[in-house]
């Protein structure tokens, strides 16, 4: 699956980036971000993680559509996670992009 975002600031500017993710738990390079991978793994049939990594340092995101609740996206940095785990460890795994 391809993901692509884009967005404009306040001030007007517009920007583009995106990634493909095979939801393996694998990190991808994020284009048109430097120093950027992610890596997205399906944890439920509900809810998935989606891991990015800036410089070495990786920032999960849940996101939950469970039925009793609203979308919801949480986040968190985890300043000593670091790449190099499994699918479903909360440490993904490296991989080619």
């Amino acid at each position: 699956m391809r993901i692509t975002v884009a967005s404009t600031n306040a001030r007007g500017e517009s920007s583009e980036w995106g990634y493909v993710t095979l939801f393996d738990g694998i990190f991808r390079t994020v284009e048109a971000q430097e120093n950027a991978e992610t890596a997205a793994e399906v944890v439920n049939d509900r809810s998935a993680r989606i891991l990015n990594s800036w410089g070495g340092r990786v920032h999960p995101v849940i996101i939950d559509t469970s039925p009793r609740t609203e979308t919801r996206f949480r986040t968190s940095t985890c300043a000593s996670t670091r790449k190099g785990g499994s699918p479903g460890s909360g440490t993904p795994r490296t991989g080619a992009s």
